[in-house]
This record gives structure tokens, C-alpha cells and sequence, in this order.
């Protein structure tokens, strides 16, 4: 989904008491099929990124959206849901390297990761630091989160065997794209 506002309505988060739920479209860090999609080059996907969520912003707080940036040219586009929380509902990251904690930090942005725990640990050691740096954006109840892949079977034994039934396949199908590319 190119445009901004393409989100709002579409994009699940773990926001789930609103009737609406969104986060800015995935352009940062690794993604790169998403900041092609996005005609959005590497080196430019946080500015594209913060462009984005400074739209989503306009979103949750207008009625109409009018907005001429860098990235996107939107021109009179109706709010047509609001979130039930106000102005917006909680907003997550997907923080993949320390560095990439740092703008989550200074906006108030929940963040998320993943991998081994030495490394959520310098992802959230970092996001703390920079929160505590950059003053009051992210709040003390801003939530860390990380992401764990979890099979359930009826034994410990049995979720074994499907995720080892089911571990190769997924893993070809979710990095199929970022080895192409």
C-alpha cells in the first residue's frame, strides 16, 4: 500500500479496543519489497517513515486530510472512522537493530522485536536510554514488546513434531522475498 492512508483502516496492531486499528507503513529497516512498493528508496525510509506517520497524525485529529510532502501528495481525503482512542490509538515499531529504537523513543511509539535476547536486550536498553535523553515522548507505560514464534499441541512432544513439520516451510515462504531482493 503506497499511500499513508491506505493504513488506517487495514493494518492490524495489538490495538484491540479500537474500531479501527493502524500503524505507518512498514518502510524502515529491512523491508525492502515494502519501500520498493512504496518507491521509496533504502536510504530514505525513515524520512519516508516519519512522513507517513505525520499523515496518520492528521488522520486521527481532522476531519479531512490535506497533505503535501516529499513522499505523498494527498488532497482532501475524508476521515471517514476514528479511533476509539484519542487522539489515536497506541502506535507500535518493529525495531529490528538498536539504532533503529531511537525515533520510537522520542515520538511515544510502543516498539516490538525480535531475535535472540542479547539482542531485544540492546534494542530496549537503547530505547530506554533515548526515551530517558529525549525527555517525555516515550512514557514510562510505553510498552516493549518482542516476538516469539509459539506451536501449541495437545503435549510438548507434539508441538515439536509440527513445528518441525511446519518450521521449514514457513521459514522458505517468509524470507522468499528478502533473499530476492
Amino acid at each position: 500500500d503506497p499511500a499513508p492512508l491506505g493504513s488506517p483502516e487495514n493494518v492490524p496492531t495489538p490495538d484491540l479496543e479500537s474500531p479501527i486499528a493502524c500503524t505507518p507503513p512498514r518502510l524502515q529497516g529491512g523491508n525492502v519489497v515494502a519501500q520498493q512498493s512504496a518507491h521509496v528508496p533504502p536510504d530514505a525510509a525513515l524520512e519516508a517513515y516519519t512522513e507517513a506517520y505525520s499523515v496518520l497524525q492528521k488522520y486521527f485529529t481532522s476531519d479531512c486530510v490535506d497533505h503535501d510532502g516529499k513522499f505523498w501528495s494527498i488532497r482532501d481525503v475524508p476521515v471517514t472512522m476514528k479511533p476509539l482512542q484519542q487522539p489515536q490509538p497506541p502506535m507500535w515499531y518493529a525495531c529490528a537493530t538498536p539504532d533503529s529504537a531511537a525515533w520510537p523513543a522520542h515520538n511515544g511509539v510502543n516498539v516490538i522485536c525480535g531475535g535472540p535476547v542479547d539482542k531485544v536486550h540492546l534494542i530496549s536498553g537503547r530505547y530506554r536510554a533515548e526515551a530517558a535523553e529525549g525527555g517525555t515522548a516515550a512514557s514510562g507505560d510505553a510498552l516493549l514488546g518482542i516476538c516469539r514464534f509459539v506451536v501449541v499441541g495437545e503435549t510438548d512432544e507434539a508441538a515439536q513434531r509440527i513445528a518441525q513439520q511446519a518450521w521449514p516451510r514457513f521459514h522458505e515462504s517468509f524470507y522468499k522475498l528478502w533473499r530476492k531482493h
